[in-house]
């Protein structure tokens, strides 16, 4: 607010991600006059190189997939998707009907004209689950020792440029051919910290450690951490082409906002918002939930959370914090150490080891990924 009205200002954050925000917004876009066009011409070239080295993943005209987390009945051995709802669109009263096999698997069917009785019926609510072929029950520590063991999920229904449809062969194959070529690679990519290794903090409001998800990188599926491997290999080979080493770092932080972004839109936790048609954010619940019918948005096509959208928004933002004229100055440091300055020209010389902070988990969910940058 000092600097809408023109006051020069100084601020400081202890959190190392609030930090970095605050240096984008208050000092950044002042001290670098044409940093608006820069962060577009090298964002849009982050996204162009990423879309071709991952075209044969993503068929362009999808615009997100739908899944569902599956768990075995102890009771028959049937194979059981996990949803709370059959709705795809309530708009067009489209949803979609689980039918059991003789393989104790199932297969899905579209339905037209969905009746609110059929739409709302569910195979898990409340924590337990029904089984689709005995109609036995599932307590939660069936459901979450299935998931923790085997880890399966059904790829349901797509949302393409013109209509909605069931998954076909070539869309699980696209998905496998990702997932080969991700495990083929692994090691090559924690070697290199293209990988998050880091131990999810404990959360008493979520859940998720309870289906074997306790390690960062295990709450996004094989195509979507190619996707931000990917991200994070591209930025570190086009920002070490900007020959100022001071300006690479301002770079790579935006660059490295796209990412942040793009992890809302994009993880095991994103849910299918059958009103809006549209995936939702990974922290629209405010925290890392585990959920059963989750979305995953192609990251180049024109949908919720796409990567193109996203730099849009950071450009116009820098835009609009380079109106001001004031200048600022950004401090990684506590609130407490303040008192021992005379001056503000004091920065701390090293940052704080982000171990030693207590983050709130969303500024962990992103920082984790950010750091790697």
């Amino acid at each position: 607010e000092s600097a809408r009205l023109g006051m020069d200002s100084h601020a400081s954050d202890y959190n190392p991600l609030s930090y970095l925000i605050l240096k984008g917004s208050l000092e950044y876009p002042k001290k670098y006059p044409t940093l608006s066009e820069d962060v577009k011409k090298y964002g849009e070239k982050l996204i162009e190189n990423t879309k071709s080295d991952l075209s044969e993943y993503f068929d362009s005209k999808i615009l997100a997939f739908v899944w569902l987390w599956c768990a075995d009945c102890p009771h028959c051995g049937q194979k059981i998707p996990l949803t709370n709802n059959m709705w795809i669109s309530r708009k067009q009263k489209l949803g979609f009907k689980i039918i059991p096999d003789k393989n104790l698997d199932c297969k899905f069917e579209l339905i037209k004209n969905i009746l609110e009785q059929d739409a709302s019926r569910y195979t898990q609510k409340g924590g337990k689950a029904i089984c689709i072929k005995c109609n036995n029950s599932l307590d939660y520590q069936n459901i979450t020792e299935s998931i923790k063991n085997n880890r399966e999920r059904k790829l349901v229904f797509l949302k393409t440029e013109t209509e909605f449809r069931l998954a076909n062969k070539k869309d699980l194959e696209q998905f496998e051919n990702a997932q080969k070529y991700l495990e083929k690679n692994w090691q090559e990519f924690l070697d290199l910290k293209y990988i998050p290794q880091d131990e999810i903090k404990p959360d008493p409001r979520s859940g998720i450690k309870n289906y074997g998800i306790s390690i960062w990188h295990q709450y996004f599926s094989q195509r979507q951490l190619l996707v931000f491997a990917t991200l994070i290999k591209n930025i570190k080979k086009i920002c070490q082409e900007i020959s100022d080493e001071e300006y690479q770092k301002v770079i790579a932080t935006y660059l490295s906002f796209v990412v942040g972004k793009h992890l809302d839109a994009n993880s095991l936790g994103v849910h299918w918002h059958t009103g809006t048609e549209n995936p939702e954010f990974t922290l629209s619940f405010r925290r890392t939930n585990f959920v059963f019918n989750h979305a995953e948005p192609n990251p180049f096509a024109k949908v919720r959370g796409n990567l193109y959208s996203i730099l849009n928004d950071i450009v116009n933002s820098i835009r609009f914090c380079q109106e001001s004229g004031a200048k600022s100055k950004v401090y990684l440091q506590s609130a407490f150490d303040l008192s021992r300055f005379s001056n503000f020209d004091i920065i701390l010389a090293d940052p704080p080891n982000p171990n030693d902070i207590q983050f709130a988990e969303q500024s962990e969910f992103f920082y984790v990924w950010m750091s790697k940058i």
